[in-house]
């Protein structure tokens, strides 16, 4: 028998063994070498998709801590807005799983960099990302990841009508004084925001008696009834200066639906509260006194304006006067913030902008700490006019000082939501619910 014979055989017979357990050895050094090249490329992998993770949650966190910083820029210390955010960050990488590595949770720093001026609140925050096998093979340490977000705070455009009830027993109670330094206080507030192209305005009603003082809108008036035989158009001297519409002078309500409704001067007058004596003065000189009743308080309406000088300064003029008719100061809080009245306030052109605007937000402050004189009548009407201005899209907000629990929930009720109402129990309760209110109604966004 003749055996076949491999050529390949023979040929290759010459070679030495070693040669063959070489290229088995190559083999393993290129498996292992592609082997540390799969683990190196899955562990950048595993660490690049953590930086960009903690990257995102940095964003997302440095968001919310710029609006909350920049929303109370007017309300804390820098010392304290820092600390602020501190908790805010902190209290963030905590709850997010994100934060943590082999139990170890990242350790962040915060930076809070404010510019009242500008309305500027800027948050940095920066943190570093431990790698995972990348540490083993030696190829990086700790990455170090930051984010910078700022945000701006803006008054609100808003109609904002405070009313203050500023009757004899707040004054005698002792909550007048510094509740007319807080609301004093609310209305600064608005001055320091950022206001370009800011549309905020506040108007003033401080309530006591069912009179009510509209100087100087003598035109309201029904014919003949303002004084005119009175100097200058007479000899004589006064114990007012300047136009008599500047003094102390008030209406009565109107009769019937017109006294709880919103009709304007247009559609039914109003008739004068004005009592002048003529006394013989020196020399056969007339002197005129305005002796119209206290009921008829020093204080007039202050409607919608931007100047918030004159609001403040009509705040801190307040002294108790008369008692309580809370549905009649509601009644005029609706006519202020009432486009059909706008001509007749003579205010800005727009302002009101009335209930149907979609930029302009219309907001009622009500501050109260007595209950209604006459709750048989002015309880429905406080209640009823609460209801139109919620109706039409307002905002009402109630700060009820101690009031008698016959009036609190009336109060509650007039309130937007239950996070509109706030009972309070002293001064200093009284400026921190203005100071949420203010929160409330301060805008803050990204854009600058």
């Amino acid at each position: 028998m003749r055996l076949f014979r491999n050529p390949c055989s023979e040929k290759n017979a010459h070679i030495p063994h070693m040669f063959w357990v070489s290229e088995t050895g190559a083999a393993t050094v290129i498996f292992g070498l592609a082997l540390v090249i799969l683990i190196g490329s899955f562990a950048l992998m595993i660490d690049v998709a953590r930086v960009f993770a903690v990257k995102s949650h940095l964003a997302t966190i440095g968001e919310s801590t710029a609006l909350a910083v920049a929303r109370n820029l007017n309300f804390l210390t820098a010392e304290q807005l820092e600390e602020f955010a501190i908790d805010i960050v902190s209290s963030a990488s905590r709850n997010t799983s994100v934060f943590t590595h082999n139990d170890r949770a990242f350790s962040t720093t915060t930076s809070v960099i404010t510019g009242l001026t500008k309305g500027q609140a800027r948050i940095i925050i920066r943190t570093k990302v431990p790698t995972t096998l990348l540490r083993f093979f030696n190829l990086f340490d700790d990455i170090n990841v930051s984010q910078t977000v700022t945000a701006y705070q803006y008054a609100p455009n808003a109609e904002i009508v405070i009313v203050l009830e500023s009757s004899k027993e707040m004054e005698r109670s002792g909550k007048l004084a510094n509740t007319r330094d807080a609301v004093k206080d609310f209305v600064t507030v608005f001055d320091g925001h950022r206001k370009a192209d800011s549309g905020v305005t506040f108007g003033f009603i401080p309530f006591g008696n069912d009179l009510v003082n509209v100087a100087p809108h003598t035109e309201w008036l029904e014919g003949g009834v303002w004084p005119v035989e009175i100097p200058p158009k007479v000899p004589g001297t006064t114990d007012w200066i300047g136009d008599l519409a500047d003094d102390r002078w008030c209406v009565l309500k109107r009769p019937s639906t017109a006294g709880i409704l919103n009709l304007t001067p247009g559609q039914s007058v109003f008739s004068l509260e004005l009592d002048i004596l003529k006394t013989e003065g020196g020399g056969g000189i007339a002197h005129y006194t305005n002796v119209t009743s206290t009921d008829c308080r020093a204080e007039p309406i202050v409607p919608l304006t931007k100047n918030t000088a004159t609001i403040s300064q009509s705040i801190l003029s307040l002294v108790g006067s008369g008692d309580v008719y809370a549905g009649r100061a509601m009644v005029w809080a609706e006519r202020i913030l009432s486009p059909a009245w706008q001509p007749f306030w003579q205010t800005t052109i727009g302002t009101p902008s009335g209930h149907e605007n979609e930029v302009f937000k219309n907001v009622v402050i009500f501050i109260a700490g007595s209950a209604n004189t006459s709750p048989e009548t002015e309880d429905g009407l406080f209640i009823d006019v609460c209801d139109r201005l919620k109706t039409n899209g307002a905002a009402i907000y109630v700060i009820d000082y101690l009031a008698p629990r016959s009036f609190t929930d009336l109060l509650a009720d007039c309130a937007t939501t239950k996070g509109h109402y706030f009972r309070v129990e002293n001064d200093t309760s009284v400026s921190e619910a203005l100071y949420a209110i203010a929160k409330f109604l301060t805008v803050v966004r990204f854009s600058g």
